[in-house]
């Protein structure tokens, strides 16, 4: 559900987006981020759990300056997903991150072009072992993604595949 008002508060818009029904335990989709492109349209990231299994699945929908849909995506890791933020690449691309459960939750790293064609997919648990997946920025051709490992904060420096440059983690230890 999302409403678009005014500065002081009037609905200039409200419409509801996804389906109906359960992934197991996991009732509605839900979004998480929402960011504005330069041409007033807006990214949303979140979870898909209509899918009438007990799986999870990222979610990212694009919908014009009136509320329209424009596309949508189920984006599927390699078992239950959920999607926490979205950002913009220099070159137009969706970074998105999340939570990807294969065992145990890790966190997960998708990146897409503007028309929705997997750039890469990728799980870093195996790698860090952390519990989420925070923020993904890029500077220079290389992204930087942070995430969470118990109390501490891990950033990850990754290149244009995902693969790991450099991991380092701060805070208590």
């Amino acid at each position: 559900f999302l409403v678009k008002t005014d500065l002081y508060g009037n609905i200039s818009w409200s419409e509801t987006y996804g389906g109906s029904g359960c992934a197991g335990p996991y009732c509605g989709d839900v979004g998480h981020k929402i960011i504005k492109e330069a041409d007033n349209s807006y990214i949303i990231s979140g979870r898909f759990a209509s899918v009438g299994s007990d799986l999870m699945a990222g979610y990212v929908l694009r919908i014009d300056s009136t509320g329209s849909l424009v596309n949508e995506y189920i984006v599927d890791g390699v078992g239950s997903e959920w999607l926490t933020n979205v950002s913009l690449a220099q070159n137009g691309d969706l970074l998105l991150t999340g939570v990807n459960k294969v065992s145990t939750w890790e966190p997960w790293v998708y990146r897409m072009n503007p028309n929705g064609t997997s750039v890469f997919n990728k799980g870093y648990g195996t790698v860090v072992n952390h519990n989420g997946g925070f923020d993904l920025v890029e500077y220079n051709n290389e992204l930087y993604f942070l995430s969470d490992k118990a109390a501490n904060i891990c950033l990850t420096k990754l290149d244009s595949v995902g693969d790991s440059l450099m991991v380092k983690e701060y805070g208590i230890t």
